[in-house]
C-alpha cells in the first residue's frame, strides 16, 4: 500500500485539485519539449509531476515519482537554473553576458521553451523578475510564463545602460590597452570644486572583446616627490552597475568617476591608472605608445597640480 501511495502520480479520490487552464493549453501544444517551472525545490516539484500527468511535457526535475540524481546534475551544470534552483536574485556582476548567452543556448538546445513562475497574487516574486525583461507569453493571477527563446533575444542585463558604439571625442585623446581587452580612448579631466574634495574625471573606455570576468579599474593618486599613495578608487564601472562581463565588442562606455581628496595637499602629483581582475587581484597588462608604463603594471596617466 505505501508503494502505491509512493509511486501514485495521479488524483487520490476525494482530493480536490484545481488545474490552471494553461496546463490544458500546454497540452495542446505540439512539440516533444521540455518546459522549467519555478520555484524550483523538492516540495514543488512533486505537484510539477502531478501536473506533468495533465500536460505530458518533459520538466527539468524529472519524469519519475522522485527526482533523479541526473537532474540535479543538469541543474547545477546550468548556472541559469542553479540560480533559480537556489532562488538567488540576478547579479550582473557574477554571471558574464557570455555565460548567459551559452546557459540560454544550452536550454533551447535541449529543447526547453516555456520558464512558468508560480506565484500566489498576481506579480511574480522580486527574485525573478531581473531574469525576465520581455514582455510574458501568459499571464494570470497564480503563473506568469515566459518564453526561452525572448529571453533570449532580451537577455537579463542587457538594457542596464543604451549600448552605444560611436567613437567619442574626449578633450584629451589617448590610447592604453589592457590584455587586449579594453582600451582607453581618453578622458576629460574636470575643473575640482573646492567645496566637495573630489577629483572629477571623465573616461572613455572601449570594449575590444567579450569578456568572461569583471575587471575592477583603478586611480591611484600618488606624491610625485615621495611616491607616497595619497588617494584612491577602485571601481566597477559605471558606480558598480555595469561590470566588464556584460560588454560587447567595439562598445564604447563613458565613465564619470569621482576621486576622493580628502586630507590631500596641495602640490603636485601623478595619476596612475590600472584595471585588475576582481578575483584574484592580478592586474592587467598595459600596451602604450603614448602614456608611460610602470613597472606595477599601471600607467601615468597625467601629472596633476592640486
Amino acid at each position: 500500500g505505501l508503494l502505491l501511495v509512493e509511486y501514485w502520480s495521479g488524483q487520490f479520490p476525494g482530493i480536490p485539485t484545481n488545474i490552471n487552464p494553461f496546463y490544458e493549453q500546454l497540452a495542446d501544444d505540439p512539440g516533444g519539449f521540455a518546459i522549467i517551472q519555478l520555484p524550483m525545490n523538492r516540495t514543488s516539484s512533486k505537484r510539477y509531476l502531478f501536473l506533468q500527468t495533465i500536460h505530458q511535457k518533459a520538466i527539468v526535475e524529472g519524469l519519475s515519482a522522485r527526482t533523479p540524481v541526473e537532474s540535479y546534475q543538469y541543474i547545477r551544470s546550468n548556472p541559469l537554473l542553479l540560480n533559480w534552483f537556489k532562488g538567488a536574485s540576478l547579479d550582473c556582476s557574477i554571471r558574464s553576458r557570455q555565460q548567459m548567452i551559452s546557459a540560454l543556448d544550452e536550454l533551447i538546445d535541449d529543447d526547453f521553451r516555456y520558464v512558468i513562475i508560480h506565484h500566489t497574487n498576481s506579480k511574480i516574486p522580486g527574485k525573478y523578475r531581473d531574469y525576465f525583461l520581455e514582455e510574458p507569453f501568459y499571464q494570470d493571477s497564480k503563473l506568469t510564463v515566459f518564453k526561452l527563446a525572448d529571453m533570449r533575444r532580451q537577455l537579463p542585463c542587457q538594457d542596464v545602460y543604451e549600448r552605444v558604439f560611436d567613437l567619442p571625442s574626449p578633450e584629451t585623446p589617448t590610447s592604453i590597452l589592457w590584455d587586449q581587452k579594453i582600451n582607453l580612448l581618453g578622458y576629460d579631466l574636470h575643473n575640482i570644486d573646492p567645496d566637495s574634495s573630489v577629483l572629477p574625471i571623465t573616461v572613455y573606455w572601449q570594449a575590444l572583446t567579450e569578456m568572461e570576468k569583471s575587471y575592477v579599474f583603478y586611480f591611484h593618486l600618488v606624491d610625485s616627490e615621495t611616491g607616497s599613495l595619497v588617494a584612491q578608487g577602485d571601481l566597477i564601472p559605471r558606480g558598480w552597475s555595469y561590470p566588464t562581463s556584460w560588454w560587447m565588442t567595439g562598445e564604447v562606455i563613458e565613465d564619470a568617476v569621482e576621486i576622493p581628496l580628502e586630507n590631500v595637499l596641495p602640490g603636485r602629483y601623478d595619476l596612475h591608472i590600472g584595471w585588475y581582475d576582481q578575483e584574484t587581484g592580478i592586474r592587467l597588462p598595459p600596451r602604450s605608445d603614448q602614456i608611460r608604463l610602470l613597472p606595477n603594471d599601471g600607467a601615468l596617466l597625467i601629472v596633476i597640480e592640486l
